[in-house]
């Protein structure tokens, strides 16, 4: 071999180092994730399942989202959040950030006031997959629901969560 053929092409050097870059790149992200990145608050250890059915005139509201709001008597909790499905039944989240979902299934036991939305473009159809909800509301969408079921200070709906949790937390509206 002659000197001139070890000696690597400009092309050759760019993509290994490309290489290299990526690799270590995605180790660092590997790394992170499974060191968690951020640590969960207190009350995330507290969640407990919570969940029910949400009805409309004893008809089940689809396609709503449900907010479990925290008192001033339960010092600590975060909101969850739920959407009812065709049969009305919702689950709620309490969103941590830089915490799976899975992981945040529930709400802190203790006192909530309730507020249930259900948004719609203006001639009652669903909000469209690709947009998001502000987007809609942006575009004219409207809220079906009562204002009195979605202000955090007048809403008539209250829960408590227990300690062990209820799938059972229902409301007709």
């Amino acid at each position: 071999m002659t000197p001139s053929s070890r000696t690597m092409s400009p092309n050759r050097i760019t993509k290994q180092a490309s290489g290299a870059t990526l690799l270590l790149g995605l180790f660092v992200l590997t790394t992170l994730a499974a060191c968690g990145g951020v640590e969960p608050p207190e009350f995330a250890s507290q969640l407990v399942p919570v969940g029910g059915q949400i009805k409309l005139k004893g008809e089940p509201l689809v396609g709503a989202t449900v907010q479990f709001l925290p008192t001033d008597t339960t010092p600590g909790a975060a909101a969850a959040t739920g959407y009812t499905d065709a049969e009305g039944k919702y689950r709620v989240v309490t969103t941590i950030p830089g915490v799976d979902l899975r992981e945040t299934v529930g709400a802190v036991p203790g006192q909530y006031h309730v507020l249930v939305s259900k948004i719609a473009m203006p001639d009652g159809s669903p909000i469209p997959t690709e947009m998001g909800e502000a987007d809609a509301l942006e575009a004219g969408a409207v809220n079906t629901i009562s204002s009195r079921y979605n202000d955090p200070a007048n809403t008539p709906l209250k829960a408590e969560v227990p300690a062990g949790g209820s799938q059972e937390l229902n409301f007709d509206l």
